[in-house]
């Protein structure tokens, strides 16, 4: 199942691409498929089995996929957002000559994801981390013949790489100091080089998730179709930093985590401000995904990483939806400008409807926090001692 997580979608990608028929039925087949195994995956986590795959590698670093409870829930969340956003797809792109091309570079994009999930170690992450900036890429210049589509994905291609230097230079300090690029092993350093490590992480993280200074790409990004555009803010390449920063959790000391919580504070602040400014919808909740990823890396920055893993899940869910939403409404107006968009609501009163709910639901998903406030005055209990090698979803309190 763990493999058949990832080669599902890459497979079905594969065989659009070389077949150029049936692309719809063929992406949702793999899809499905992917979501089925993920679910499988899952159930074996909570039940306590942990499932690793072993592949041949660098001298004494071998490959490693891993579905412990933490990535087993990634890759159920990017599973399910992708087959929902493949079937709303199906009926997006019913009209574009080019439809085996995007097809199969969504199904490419979803199978480097679930890698970069459940990756076991660091090279393995870094390779995913790549695939999915290259796919982004892809995907955000899909109408490369419309004026300024090809810019934005460039910027973006560039803007995410630049950041992607911490990220290798963090990995490098992580595995020379363990002496293993296994991930679980490399959470355990702790002094200056898990300080240097985890900023360094950071900027990888502030990168793929939009974080300030390093936001406009998002934004830009609007130039491609909606249903990548939904898949893009909710589960996958603009999860990646946050979801990063989720599992290097345990690494982070003090001051990285006080780094983590400023970057993540400020972006919310910056970037809701700049969604409140917006004029069109689609660049709004491109602003808006800025804000709310600011605020889970503002939870792990105070030592909550479960509220940040929270609010992932339900941003996911709201965000697709949103993004999905305002694609119907641009078909109907041929614009995302405010002002076109007035009274569209009354034309689609059941989309108009799920819209609102939406984000009635991305207002109250940021309730979380208080949630955790009113649980800190409960008496806590020593932890259980854990056996070597078992699964982990928790994380060390915060000093």
């Amino acid at each position: 199942m763990l493999a058949l997580t990832l080669l599902a979608p890459l497979l079905a990608g594969l065989a659009v691409l070389a077949l150029r028929r049936a692309p719809e039925a063929i992406a949702l087949t793999g899809a499905g498929i992917g979501l089925l195994a993920a679910l499988a995956l899952l159930a074996g986590a909570a039940s306590g089995v942990t499932a690793e795959l072993i592949l041949p590698g660098l001298p004494q670093m071998p490959l490693r996929l891993v579905a412990e409870p933490l990535t087993a829930v990634f890759a159920v969340l990017v599973a399910s957002v992708a087959a929902f956003v493949l079937v709303y797809a199906a009926g997006y792109m019913a009209e574009d000559r080019e439809r085996p091309r995007f097809f199969g570079t969504m199904l490419l994009f979803v199978a480097a994801m679930q890698a970069l999930v459940l990756a076991g170690d660091w090279i393995t992450l870094l390779a995913a981390w790549e695939l999915i900036g290259f796919s982004s890429y892809l995907l955000i210049g899909f109408w490369h013949g419309q004026p300024g589509v090809a810019s934005a994905a460039t910027r973006a291609f560039l803007y995410t790489r630049s950041a992607d230097l911490g990220l290798y230079v963090g990995i490098f300090v992580l595995i020379g100091w363990a002496g293993s690029s296994e991930i679980s092993a490399t959470l355990a350093i702790t002094g200056t080089p898990a300080l240097v490590a985890g900023l360094l992480l950071l900027v990888g993280a502030m990168g793929k998730s939009a974080q300030v200074p390093l936001q406009d790409w998002l934004q830009r990004a609007m130039a491609g179709p909606t249903p990548v555009s939904a898949l893009l803010h909710s589960a996958t390449l603009v999860a990646a930093g946050a979801i990063l920063m989720i599992r290097a959790a345990p690494l982070l000391p003090g001051g990285a985590l006080l780094a983590v919580g400023l970057v993540g504070g400020v972006t919310a602040v910056v970037a809701g401000l700049s969604a409140l400014a917006e004029r069109d919808l689609k660049r709004l909740l491109a602003a808006s995904t800025s804000a709310q990823y600011g605020l889970m890396l503002v939870a792990v920055g105070a030592g909550a990483p479960v509220a940040a893993l929270l609010h992932l899940i339900a941003h996911a869910a709201i965000k697709s939806a949103l993004f999905l939403g305002a694609g119907v409404f641009q078909h109907d107006r041929d614009s995302t400008d405010l002002a076109a968009l007035h009274g569209a609501g009354r034309a689609r009163p059941g989309i108009f409807a799920g819209f609102a709910v939406a984000a009635l639901a991305l207002w109250a998903s940021r309730r979380w926090p208080g949630i955790f406030r009113r649980t800190r005055s409960l008496p806590r209990r020593s932890p259980a001692p854990r056996r070597p090698g078992s699964p982990r979803l928790c994380w060390r309190a915060p000093s």
